[in-house]
């Protein structure tokens, strides 16, 4: 079986890192398998986001916020480049990290206007939970706009690479062939 479908598998489950908690630690049943296909994979963008979200499936201890938002960052790309079936960055994969770390903060937005109705109402004990989530939250959400900042510099410094078609020229030399003459329509009546 192919990495990239193996990690397909995985996404479901890798996605619990974005409800992860600091000072808790973050284990996933098939982190022993994501742990084996990053060894195994041929060096890649992939291959270095999968170590990065490795650490923290290999660290014993409790994760800390850093480990948490370094690991979310790196599943976002590798779910990105995973989706795309692929193992680098291409122009149309930026465009898509660019979506998805949009789309992750649209829901970062609407977590933490939740998390902070709800902090009004709770109890004692629920309110320790809930200023960790607003406060990964917040940590999340500085760190995907820096990614895209970062992504969006990337864009502008290679415009025309990420304009052009799948298929330069195709289009174009098809209009070529085609003559541009008035063609009679059978329904015309010729006024």
């Amino acid at each position: 079986m192919n990495e990239l479908e193996v990690l397909k598998k995985a996404l479901p489950e890798m996605v619990s890192i974005m409800n992860a908690l600091p000072g808790e630690r973050f284990d996933m049943k098939s982190a022993q398998t994501i742990l084996i296909v990053q060894r195994r994979m041929e060096q890649s963008e992939l291959s270095k986001q999968l170590g990065i979200f490795a650490q923290l499936l290999s660290k014993n201890e409790p994760a800390t916020m850093d480990d948490l938002v370094a690991a979310a960052v790196a599943y976002i790309r590798i779910k990105t480049l995973v989706e795309g079936n692929e193992t680098g960055y291409s122009p149309v994969i930026v465009r898509d990290l660019v979506k998805e770390y949009k789309t992750q903060q649209t829901k970062l937005k609407n977590i933490l206007r939740l998390s902070k109705v709800n902090i009004l109402t709770a109890e004692s004990y629920q309110r320790a939970v809930i200023e960790k989530t607003i406060l990964k939250s917040e940590r999340f959400l500085s760190a995907f706009e820096k990614e895209i900042q970062d992504l969006e510099e990337v864009i502008a410094k290679e415009p025309k690479s990420l304009i052009k078609p799948k298929r330069a020229g195709s289009y174009h030399r098809r209009c070529e062939r085609t003559s541009y003459k008035t063609k009679k329509i059978p329904w015309d009546t010729g006024t």
